[in-house]
């Protein structure tokens, strides 16, 4: 990204994973406004939230039915792939494309709610609660399905941990973390939910983190439609504005780019992103004596560049491990 416009390394970090594109622009945008101390309209930070279960409920649909396929058992395949459609097609309603590609940005929201939009979401969440429980009994009460989850692919809870297994690989290892939680960013304070554990580390126990986290999406998306403010859907970012900052920047600026698993205090295989409007900063720290210590252990990339407004170096810090 070194040398890209913010517009331009926004739209890349967004194409990292198709049908991921909303968590890993939603981390580069938190990236970016904390470095330009930019506070995110409070509509648009709801949307954003919507925009990410939204992609969860997608991608859980997509999983479970996949992981049956896998042990053929093409029905709960076929019928997780409708509800995955269904919400594939609330989402290109709602927000102008399928996987909501490009619909966070830095600053906020691409794109607002029509006015159908509300109604959509609620009709497409009462056809998910009536047909997925009747899933899930077919799946738990599946003896050959159970014969090849159970028991299979295990991580052990030790390692899990030891490698700082986020997601729902982690959580179905017992490790209890969720970056909504922890280190948690708004509107999650706000919000009522449960992260699911579980303790056998198999691919059933994937399964039912899965299940049990599209419950709590479903939740999670109704406060969500009751909670949504009105106002402004995003902030300007202009070069003005980073300039009239680059004096307080230039003292050594680091932002934690963080998903999943990382968070900003101690971050697991964090990247640390130092972005500056034109000239190279310095690592989070300098690398003359301290080089045997973890957090000096930084491979950086510069830029030869210095345009304004665009991101003239990216140290990745491979020194932020985190085993708690």
């Amino acid at each position: 990204m070194a040398g890209a416009s913010l517009d331009t390394a926004a739209r890349l970090a967004g194409r990292t994973s198709g049908d991921s594109t909303v968590a890993y622009a939603l981390a580069f945008a938190h990236a970016v406004e904390a470095a330009m101390e930019v506070e995110v309209p409070p509509r648009a930070i709801y949307l954003r939230a919507l925009m990410a279960e939204l992609e969860r409920l997608a991608n859980h649909f997509g999983d479970i039915g996949a992981i049956c396929n896998d042990a053929s058992f093409a029905l709960m395949h076929a019928q997780c792939g409708i509800l995955r459609e269904k919400t594939l097609r609330a989402a290109q309603s709602c927000f102008g494309h399928r996987l909501m590609m490009d619909a966070v940005v830095p600053g906020g929201v691409a794109r607002d709610l029509g006015p159908s939009c509300v109604t959509e979401v609620a009709a497409l969440l009462e056809e998910i609660r009536h047909l997925f429980p009747q899933l899930v009994e077919l799946y738990d009460n599946t003896a050959s399905l159970q014969d090849r989850t159970a028991t299979t692919g295990v991580l052990r809870g030790e390692l899990a941990r030891q490698f700082g297994a986020g997601g729902y690989v982690g959580r179905a290892s017992g490790r209890a973390f969720d970056a909504r939680k922890m280190p948690g960013y708004a509107p999650y304070d706000r919000l009522d939910f449960e992260v699911p554990v579980f303790e056998a580390g198999d691919v059933n126990a994937r399964v039912w983190v899965r299940i049990r986290e599209v419950e709590q999406s479903l939740a999670l998306i109704d406060q969500i439609s009751r909670g949504l403010p009105a106002g402004a859907i995003r902030v300007a970012i202009d070069r003005l504005m980073r300039c009239a900052k680059a004096s307080a920047w230039r003292k050594r600026f680091a932002v934690t780019c963080w998903c999943g698993c990382a968070s900003k205090a101690a971050a697991s295989r964090a990247v640390i992103c130092a972005i500056h409007p034109g000239f190279n900063g310095r690592c989070w720290k300098p690398r003359s004596r301290a080089t045997s210590s973890p957090t000096s252990r930084c491979a950086t990339s510069r830029s030869t560049a210095r345009i304004p407004g665009t991101i003239s170096k990216v140290t990745t810090c491979a020194g932020f491990y985190s085993t708690a």
